[in-house]
């Protein structure tokens, strides 16, 4: 049986021109980057990223169905500038501390934390997941009760 037969591991092991989300992802990052950089330090506003994008996308992507970063690094970036998101990064570097000064009295449950931070950390460079309010509302609830207990 050829596995790549199969639609979900064809679209995981194929890259046609019509689903190549991961060029689409770097075509985008590399013509918003200096959008960005003409506003490095506070960005455009929390919010705006769609407006930047659509106003500066140019025409090959102008049918483009979405106008969302893929990557919540870059949207803050844009939004809120180089200041924003060292915020944002520090946010999780203190977590990520907290989640190391208790392994050793809290043994796998803080690794379970380190965990779930290191992937919304990897997801967050391929999606929305600042978008998914939801899982975020969740998320940042256990993080900070597990982080409160240091």
């Amino acid at each position: 049986m050829d596995l790549t037969a199969l639609p979900v591991i064809a679209r995981l092991t194929t890259r046609t021109l019509g689903a190549d989300s991961l060029a689409w992802r770097l075509e985008l990052a590399e013509k918003i980057l200096p959008v960005a950089l003409a506003r490095p330090i506070h960005g455009y506003g929390y919010g705006t990223f769609a407006t930047v994008w659509d106003n500066h996308k140019g025409v090959k992507n102008i049918w483009d169905d979405s106008s969302e970063a893929h990557n919540d690094y870059l949207k803050l970036f844009v939004e809120v500038g180089a200041v924003g998101l060292i915020f944002y990064l520090a946010f999780f570097i203190i977590l990520l501390r907290a989640a190391v000064q208790q392994i050793r009295t809290h043994g796998w449950t803080r690794i379970v934390f380190m965990g779930s931070l290191a992937i919304y950390l990897i997801l967050s460079l391929s999606d929305n997941m600042l978008h998914h309010t939801p899982v975020g509302w969740w998320l940042f609830t256990l993080w900070g009760a597990w982080a409160g207990e240091t």
